[in-house]
Formats: structure tokens, sequence, C-alpha cells
């Protein structure tokens, strides 16, 4: 009877464990967008003075400092919005949104700065670049830097409306995307690289003899009809764009972030449309995000399901899990939801604007619970979310942010690991000690590849077994104290004391590697399963 009762009592506290780590996973992508075409997010000042400058940058830490604060991974920083740069490009002009004029130094590197500035804090940075946007047609006289001079002179352009790209039908145009994509990955230490959902210019393009590509559609020699010709290009340009990568830097993940609706070319895959029963891009963008997929061009998809689980036709609920469900079925691609957080301020669909309310943070709270849930479902390690904007996470918003991390991002997390990607082993640090609340150790380098460290602090009272997480991914997430890119992490003072401490390499693909530990007196029961059972106990009361 007693062998029975404890058995019970320790297969519900076991369910309780898993319960929690569920709720706060060690595996989870957690990012915001951080929008700099016209400075929604950053920089809120322009110039070029020291004041600016200093400006610029001490509200940028102070963003970056947020994320940390709320447990985040990841920043998507945008680089590139309007065929420009927010960094030293060999390429194109320097973005108008430091100084005001496009095309000025901003008297330095945006890019180079918040890499360091993410790294000095354990965070991921991924490169936002818009591929083929270059301007509204108001932009079309005022962009008159020698690039845009040359660009025009080249025909490099199309237009729709108000909306002008670079057009993705010319192999120069594609010749020149892939230049600027290689040209951010080998000169910065970025983490990925994403693209959001501008390709053909939106607003219906006509696929007669009135449209501005008609005559290069019927001189291409193809088959194929001018709208499936249009997305094959688009198809083309990703699929450059991600062979380069696996060339150059194949660490770096490579993903794409299209609208939430998707899936006319599902039949071919047998698979059925999206649950909102429409494919605006597939018909508008000329962007078929199952094709990318199918054809495994990108590492991960970050679909915009920027709908609430009240919306009328498209729910976020049952949105993110066919996204979910189309992961499973391709494989060996990722898929986190970009949310929508602005709707603290705007409207959405048939949504009444709430404001800034807790009946907001509540349905976000419920959509980072729903993608945990469809992933698990699915058996899928790989999930999370990517909100826009990063603004919306720092004040005035802050109980905002305050109350995501508080109901969702309790603890630190690693990114998921890209596993169908062949890593380098790396043996256990060396030299690891722990003096005056500082941990040290011997660097670890390996040309560019991404190093990076874990960093635990576990209570003596636990063993190195009972600490391991029970699904064989290394220590549990409750004891993860951060990441650090350089050999050195400082631990909290109300953790200097009656704890062990243990530092993994943590790689570019996510991997972490064998664990180097300090030495600790274990005051713990003998291992075994009582001894685990009550250790157990002792944690979840």
């Amino acid at each position: 009877m007693f062998k029975k009762r404890l058995f019970t009592a320790l297969l519900a506290v076991l369910m309780v464990a898993s319960a929690m780590q569920a709720a706060n996973p060690k595996r989870e992508f957690r990012s915001a967008w951080l929008a700099t075409v016209a400075n929604i997010d950053w920089p809120k000042q322009k110039g070029i003075s020291e004041t600016v400058i200093a400006q610029q940058k001490s509200s940028l830490n102070a963003i970056l400092d947020r994320m940390v604060e709320l447990n985040m991974t990841t920043v998507c920083f945008q680089v590139r919005s309007m065929s420009d740069a927010l960094y030293e490009s060999s390429y194109e002009p320097w973005a108008d949104q430091m100084t005001g004029v496009r095309g000025q130094h901003p008297g330095w590197d945006p890019l180079k700065y918040a890499v360091e500035e993410c790294h000095k804090r354990g965070l991921e940075i991924y490169a936002w670049v818009n591929p083929f946007r270059w301007a509204s047609s108001g932009d079309l006289n005022r962009w008159t830097t020698p690039f845009d001079e040359e660009i025009k002179s080249k025909g490099w352009l199309l237009s729709n409306g108000s909306y002008i790209v670079m057009n993705p039908a010319l192999p120069a145009v594609r010749a020149h995307i892939v230049n600027v994509c290689k040209e951010i990955i080998t000169k910065y230490s970025v983490e990925g690289m994403i693209f959001d959902d501008y390709f053909y210019p939106s607003g219906g393009m006509a696929e007669n003899s009135t449209a501005a590509d008609y005559n290069l559609w019927k001189n291409s020699g193809t088959s194929m009809t001018i709208g499936d010709w249009r997305r094959q290009n688009v198809n083309d340009a990703i699929k450059e764009i991600y062979d380069m990568i696996q060339d150059v830097r194949p660490e770096v993940r490579f993903g794409l972030a299209p609208p939430g609706t998707a899936g006319a070319s599902a039949s071919k895959y047998g698979l059925t449309m999206c649950p909102a029963g429409y494919d605006g891009q597939y018909k508008s963008l000329y962007a078929d995000p199952l094709y990318w997929m199918a054809n495994h061009i990108v590492d991960y998809m970050s679909p915009q399901v920027y709908w609430h689980n009240d919306h009328r036709l498209a729910k976020f609920g049952p949105l993110a899990k066919w996204w979910y469900e189309l992961a499973a079925h391709f494989k060996n691609v990722h898929c986190s939801m970009s949310v929508n957080i602005y709707d603290l301020v705007t409207s959405m669909g048939s949504q009444a604007d709430l404001g800034n309310t807790e009946a907001h943070y509540k349905e976000h709270v419920t959509n980072i619970k729903q993608s945990r849930e469809y992933a698990a479902a699915l058996g899928l390690k790989a999930f999370g979310s990517n909100f826009y904007s990063i603004q919306y996470l720092c004040s005035p918003y802050k109980a905002h942010g305050d109350y995501l991390a508080q109901n969702c991002f309790q603890t630190k997390a690693l990114v998921p690991v890209v596993d169908w990607k062949k890593a380098k082993s790396y043996n256990a640090v060396t030299g690891l000690v722990y003096t005056d609340g500082k941990l040290s150790w011997d660097p670890v380098t390996d040309g560019m590849s991404t190093i990076r460290y874990s960093v635990y602090a576990i209570p003596t009272t636990v063993s190195q077994k009972a600490a391991m997480n029970s699904d064989g991914d290394g220590f549990d997430a409750k004891y993860l104290q951060g990441v650090s890119y350089l050999p050195t992490f400082s631990i909290s003072s109300n953790l200097q004391s009656g704890y062990w401490y243990a530092v993994c390499v943590y790689d570019g693909y996510g991997n972490e590697h064998a664990a180097a530990t300090t030495d600790f007196d274990y005051n713990g029961p003998e291992p075994g399963a009582m001894a685990n059972f009550m250790i157990i106990m002792a944690q979840y009361r």
C-alpha cells in the first residue's frame, strides 16, 4: 500500500513538474520587431550632432535593457527598409531615419553598435531586411542619391500605384539583393536574417498587357502564367539568398514573415487552405510561403497572424495551429507566430479598440500559450512569438510587457535547435572559476562561428542529475541565468551563496555542449528514486 501511495504521489509531483516546465519552456523564440522605417520604434531623434547620437544610443540601450528584463531571446532590428542601410553598406545609401537625409552618414554604425550591445546583454540579433521595397511614388523624385539615380537609369524599378519595388524578375536585381545580404552576414555577427511581407507591389497588379512587367513576362519564354512567373521570381530570389547563406554562414537562420493567411497552393502538397479561407498574398504579393517550406529554402517562418481570437474570419488560434501543422508536415523548418501587440492603440478588423488594457494583455498571453500548446501537441520542439512592435513592450506600455513576463516568461530561455544542419562538437570549457560574484573561463574561438555560453546557478541541495531537464535537453530552464558572448558572467547577489554553477558552449545552431561545473559540496540526499522524489517535492512546493 505504501509503495502504491508513493508511486501515486511521485506521479502527481512529476505531472506538476511537467506542467511547470511547459509553462516555462527552456527552448522558445521570444523576439520583437524593432521598426526603424519612418522612425516607428527607433530612433526618435534625427541628426548628426554628438548630442543626437548620444540620445540615439541611449534610447537603443534602454530598449535592449528592457528585452533582457522581459526574458526575451532575440531582437529583429530593421536595417534595410527602403533599399537603404542602417550600416556601412558597399551597395546602398544610408537610410534617412538617422539624419533625415537619405545618403547622409550618421556619424556611427547603428548595426555594429546594435550587435555589440545585444551581445553584451546575451541577446541574439536578426537583421530585418525588406528585400524589394524601394519607395513610394512620393519619393520617386526625392530619392536622388547616386545609387537611386543609377537604378532608375537601369530600369530596375517596378511600380503599381504608389508602391515601387526593385523588380524581382530581373536577375541583376536579385544578384544585388544577394550581395546586400551577404555583406550583412559576413560583416556583422548577426544570428539571423528575416524578411517581412513586401514582395511585388500590393494593390492588385494587372495581369494583362497594361501591366508594367507584361513585356518582360512575354519575352521571358516561359510557359507559366504571368502570376506563376511572378511567384517563381520571388521563389528564385529567396532560394538564391538561402543558398548563399548556406555557403557563407549556414548557422545564420534565414526566414520570412509573410501575411498570416496563406495556402492557395496547399492542394499541391495534400494540405488544406488556412482556416480563414483566403490567401490574399498569393494573388496580390505573388508570395507562396508553402513553396518555400516545401523546398526547404527557409529555416523558419514567422507568419504575421495579427488578429485576435474573436475576429470574424481570421482567428489567431486556428491560424497558428494551421501554421504549426505546416511545420510538422514539411519538417526541417521552424515556426513562430508574429503577434500583433500594436492593438494596444489600434483596432483590428471587427475588434473594438480596447486600448492599453488588461483585456489585450490577456489576449496576448492566450496567443503565446496557444503557440506552445499547438506545437507540443504536434511534437514540435520549435515555437515562439515575435511581437510587433517593440515599443509596445516598453514605456508607456511597461505594464503590458510586465504582464507578459509575469504570466509567460518567468524564466530565461534558449532558442530552438536547428537540428537538421551539421554542427561541430565542442568540449566543456576549461578554467572555470567563481570569484567574488563572477564566473570566468577560458574563451572558445572558432573562426566566424557564433560562440556564446549558457550559464546556470543550481542550489547545492540539488544534484547534477536532479538538475537536468526531464526531456533530456540539459539543465532545467529554472536554473538558467542567461547567455554570455564573453567568457565571463556576473552572478546575482542572491545566488552567490548556496549554489553551484554550470557553463555550456551554446553554438549558433542553438546546441548546448558539455557542461563545465564549479566545485561544490552537495548537501542533498543520496541520489536515487526516493531522493530525487524529495528533491522534486522541495522544488515545486
